[in-house]
């Protein structure tokens, strides 16, 4: 049976939510200061705490969204198999792809791509979805985008943050910091869309799989789908 990710579906949104409106928050106080004092300091001084302290949480906030959408896209990726698709990868990559240099690139949104096209393909082969065209034209254009948003994010605080930090250049450090902020901003509710957007072609999977089995795609408490854990 297909592995249950409504429970940690539910979660991982929620967490993903309030990091977003951590963000928005962190945003604010930028502008804030920067209408107040005009320009930016180097917020680890006394008088940007505020700052600090919502970084912080937005940090530790955004380690655990990580660890629950890694759980949450393993899980996704494994029902393809469970489901009788065949998948490119195995389902341990939908981890490591992200860890892997240069790879984490790439790998990740292919693998992202393959559940919905695949599982968008096994669905209207089952006659349970709309055109398979145009569903996989929409999917690709919100992947597409949050992907590119992604990789902003990641080449920013990579690339561009460390380079104003060694010039001790923190007016434009932050101005960076606020930027990646705002990326991550958009990232956060693209990636709420994308979630989404899966359990909702992996619940269309829980169907072809009850029918399958059952000839029915009611279930009562016997067949309820596997506990995600």
């Amino acid at each position: 049976m297909l592995k249950n990710i409504d429970k940690r579906t539910r979660l991982l949104i929620l967490a993903l939510w309030i990091n977003f409106g951590v963000i928005l928050t962190l945003i604010l106080v930028y502008i804030r200061e920067y209408i107040e004092v005009g320009r930016l300091t180097y917020y680890f001084e006394g008088r940007y705490l505020l700052i600090t302290l919502v970084t912080i949480v937005s940090f530790t906030l955004g380690l655990g969204i990580k660890v629950l959408f890694l759980v949450w896209f393993k899980k996704a990726y494994k029902n393809l198999s469970i489901s009788g698709i065949k998948t490119s990868h195995s389902d341990h990559m939908a981890i490591f792809s992200w860890f892997i240099p240069f790879i984490n690139l790439f790998l990740p949104v292919t693998m992202v791509n393959e559940i919905h096209k695949k599982s968008l393909k096994h669905i209207e082969e089952h006659k349970l979805g709309s055109k398979y065209f145009i569903e996989d034209m929409n999917s690709r254009f919100y992947i597409s985008i949050w992907w590119i948003f992604w990789l902003c994010s990641f080449g920013i605080f990579l690339f561009v943050e460390p380079v104003f930090s060694v010039t001790r250049n923190y007016s434009g450090l932050l101005i960076c910091v606020g930027l990646r902020q705002l990326v991550n901003a958009i990232l956060t509710w693209n990636t709420i869309t994308l979630i989404k957007r899966i359990n909702t072609l992996q619940e269309k999977l829980t169907n072809i799989n009850l029918i399958e089995l059952f000839g029915t795609e009611e279930s009562d408490s016997n067949l309820e789908m596997d506990e995600f854990v």
